[in-house]
């Protein structure tokens, strides 16, 4: 699921939603909702996997929050740095027991 970029979503939206296996999800605050109110949608939809995106880096020059500021609100267990441009995914890769977070990180520009 590709995040709907508002602040608030109603529950029967999130339950009509469910399940979520992965969640692309707009962390950088300013045009869409920050780290902390990204982390409520985890916590609420529970996805297997979570992709944080729109977040503040060395190339951007909009005014966002580094991704950080939503990482810091998980465990480090279950956060994992990516240095792929592509990440790919199999029914194998949903285990239901855990949400992992990852953070796509460029090496190049």
């Amino acid at each position: 699921l590709h995040s709907f970029p508002t602040r608030r979503s109603s529950d029967l939206l999130l339950e009509m939603l469910l399940p979520v296996h992965i969640l692309l999800l707009p962390v950088g605050g300013t045009y869409t909702i920050d780290g902390v109110l990204a982390k409520e949608y985890v916590d609420r939809m529970m996805p297997e996997i979570v992709i944080p995106m729109h977040y503040k880096t060395r190339s951007l020059s909009l005014d966002l929050d580094k991704a950080d500021g939503f990482l810091n609100l998980f465990d480090d267990e279950e956060t994992e740095i990516s240095h792929k441009d592509v990440l790919e995914f199999s029914r194998e890769d949903m285990t239901e027991e855990k949400t992992k977070i990852i953070l796509m990180e460029r090496t190049k520009l």
